[in-house]
């Protein structure tokens, strides 16, 4: 397990953390694609985030297929990282435990009960509020930054799961 400290409090680290930023995603493309893709949409967040993160030294051992499969747990630590970065430009950050303990027992309770589209919608809030947060620095402190806009891929993959989706509700 890396050392989440490491992103605020080594010296080494915060240089490159100054200049490191998370993508911005347009939060109506969040929601978009968390509802319709049952929540799939977050392991694609996830990922995009680890990548960034394995691009500060200190981390770049980790493995960000991995820490995206295992995301329940990983959840953790990924929500620390961007709490102390948000932190670093005195945004009101989250409580990081209380969040990944919400996200981990919303998708427990998915797993369980016939709701499909609750428990994914209450997960995309949660993670919706960090990605507001992460787009807010990114425009004051990044104006230049990448915005993950929507793409071709994106009405593929909203056509496919809209149809599924059609197809469930028609059975």
């Amino acid at each position: 397990m890396i050392d989440d400290d490491l992103v605020i409090n080594d010296k080494n680290s915060l240089e490159y953390t100054d200049s490191i930023y998370f993508r911005s995603t347009p939060i109506y493309k969040f929601i978009i694609l968390s509802v319709l893709t049952c929540g799939f949409y977050h392991a694609i967040w996830a990922y995009t985030l680890w990548k960034t993160i394995k691009t500060i030294p200190d981390y770049n051992n980790i493995n960000v297929l991995l820490r995206t499969v295992f995301m329940g747990i990983t959840n953790f630590s990924l929500f620390k990282i961007i709490n102390k970065h948000l932190l670093q430009y005195n945004d009101k950050g989250y409580n990081t435990t209380l969040f990944a303990t919400m996200y981990i027992l919303l998708v427990m309770i998915g797993n369980i009960s016939d709701s499909m589209i609750i428990v994914p919608i209450l997960c995309t809030i949660l993670i919706a509020i960090i990605q507001s947060k992460i787009n807010r620095v990114n425009e004051i402190y990044f104006p230049d930054s990448k915005i993950n806009t929507w793409n071709y891929a994106n009405t593929i993959w909203a056509t496919i799961f809209g149809l599924v989706y059609i197809i469930i509700l028609l059975k």
